[in-house]
């Protein structure tokens, strides 16, 4: 009868150990959490790998892989419909770099769709590009940045700890060897994803101590060859391109079978910028003023276009809402409504705390705001059931709260119904959405001025305004978050903005927001 000696056993050990480090094909996925609370356009996170166990037995260095290559990611999104999704990467830790766009490598965009707040949204495997600029080496970090443009992108806060920036998360051991007769040749890799931040679009404002909800699909090794190719892909649209513009498939893909056919990415020119979703406080209105930087200063040479806008509420009914504007600051115009001009008037469905209330394109006047001017504006409802924030940094009236390269929103009051009581040094809970440069009423919808309602049916009104009686939304209820109801904890977040944070860092967590 034949046998295999102790020595053949070793030797097959040792190479069954070699082929096990390998790439050998198979797809892993580590997951952060899912807890959400919070919304943001975008998270920013690294990840690295480190050997784990007792490495000085494995056979030889041959044995253990030289890293990761990330290949596709898990997102959670509230969205429900396409959702557009662009992915960078840089070498290294993304701290000191959140705001370098040159630092940044662009793997793609693509557009999928949402599958809702509880379930995980899939960027399939090889969608985006991947290779070195996916590639983790072991004893590195790698960063990568997922981001949306319409604060699509759920996440969760943590501002009391015990996660901070920089801090590991979550990490993942890989064994990547045997242990034979005679000796172990055991080991172990630990993949390691560490604390990170949400971000404004495109690398702008960021707010710290966020985590990234989803998972990071990845192989072992650089060698991606023998890797089957994720068939679901056919759901996305693999660009080359950021979301500003059609995605379309590159003319000779490097794999095979990467999707092809008609871009589903969004060719839209619409923007948004958002403070915070935080809530703490209720009233019926908010003033604020909007302002555009001058050309000199960044801004854009054309202006922008409000067109519309979205707030917060804790009702879940039909709700009304008015919109007023004016030309410069709100600041001494607060109970003047001679002052103001109404552009518009909209019955719409609220969203609760959770998430931001949209009134809808085509319910108000667009308005131009040029470069280096600014509009206030006034978003108000009959009843007092309008979300605000109280400052805890010391913002007062006035104050730049939130911005991107194009608008800047700045903290303003809280404003009973119909030009009544108000009090400053508030922030509203919102966003506005625009377009850049001169925009003709009816570009984005069939409703037009002589058409659109102008005021909303008045059940009757608080005349005067205390946040003591206001403060009906706490930060636990209007933090829009519970475990149960937002997949997140009270404030966090809110699954939304600020942090939208409010992260309450407020400026430095103050994320925007998140439009829900």
């Amino acid at each position: 009868m034949y046998g295999i000696s102790k020595r053949g056993l070793i030797c097959l050990a040792s190479i069954l150990s070699r082929a096990a480090a390998q790439n050998d094909g198979i797809i892993r996925e580590i997951t952060t959490t899912t807890a959400g609370g919070w919304l943001q356009d975008g998270v920013m996170f690294d990840v690295e790998v480190s050997a784990g166990g007792d490495n000085s037995q494995v056979v030889d260095s041959t044995d253990m892989p030289d890293g990761i290559t990330v290949m596709g990611m898990n997102i959670l999104t509230p969205k429900e419909e396409m959702v557009c999704v662009e992915i960078y990467s840089k070498s290294g830790s993304h701290e000191g770099f959140e705001t370098d766009s040159a630092a940044w490598t662009f793997l793609g965009s693509v557009s999928v769709m949402g599958q809702g707040r509880d379930a995980l949204t899939p960027i399939p495997v090889r969608s985006f590009d991947f290779g070195d600029d996916t590639f983790v080496p072991s004893g590195e970090k790698r960063s990568f940045y997922v981001t949306t443009q319409d604060q699509s992108m759920r996440y969760t806060a943590y501002p009391d700890g015990p996660h901070t920036t920089g801090s590991l998360f979550i990490s993942q051991t890989v064994p990547v060897g045997i242990t034979s007769v005679e000796r172990s040749v055991a080991s172990e890799l630990n993949v390691n994803i560490y604390t990170g931040v949400a971000s404004d679009y495109a690398f702008g404002a960021t707010w710290k101590d966020r985590m990234f909800n989803g998972n990071l699909l990845y192989t072992l090794g650089r060698d991606t060859s023998n890797v089957p190719i994720d068939l679901a892909a056919n759901s996305a649209s693999r660009g080359k391109t950021t979301c500003d513009n059609t995605v379309a498939p590159t003319a000779s893909p490097t794999i095979s079978n990467a999707p092809s056919g008609a871009p589903t990415t969004k060719d839209s020119t619409l923007k948004a910028v958002a403070t915070i979703l935080v809530g703490g406080f209720l009233q019926s209105g908010n003033m604020f003023d909007v302002s555009v930087p001058s050309v000199e200063e960044g801004g854009p040479e054309g202006g922008v276009t409000v067109l519309a806008m979205e707030m917060s509420t804790t009702s879940t009914d039909d709700i009304c809402v008015e919109v007023y504007s004016k030309e410069g600051t709100h600041v001494g115009s607060e109970d003047n409504a001679s002052d103001w001009t109404i552009l518009g008037a909209a019955t719409t469905t609220g969203q609760g705390a959770a998430e931001p209330t949209r009134v809808p394109l085509g319910s108000l006047d667009p308005v131009h705001i040029a470069a280096g001017e600014r509009r206030a504006f006034y978003v108000v409802m009959p009843e007092p059931l309008m979300r605000y924030t109280q400052p805890i940094m010391g913002e007062v009236t006035g104050d730049v709260f939130t911005s991107n390269d194009d608008i800047q929103i700045h903290v303003g009051s809280v404003n009973a119904f119909d030009f009544g009581g108000y009090q400053s040094d508030r922030i509203w809970n919102g966003a506005i959405i625009y377009s850049l440069g001169v925009q003709a009423d009816g570009k984005y919808s069939d409703l037009t001025a002589d058409a659109r309602p102008r005021s909303c049916p008045v059940p009757g009104a608080e005349d005067t305004v205390t946040d003591a009686d206001t403060g009906a939304d706490t930060n636990t209820d209007a933090g829009a978050g519970t475990d149960a109801d937002d997949g997140a904890t009270a404030d966090v977040d809110v699954d939304t903005t600020t942090d939208v944070d409010v992260d309450v860092d407020v400026d430095d967590d103050v994320m925007v927001w998140c439009l829900f």
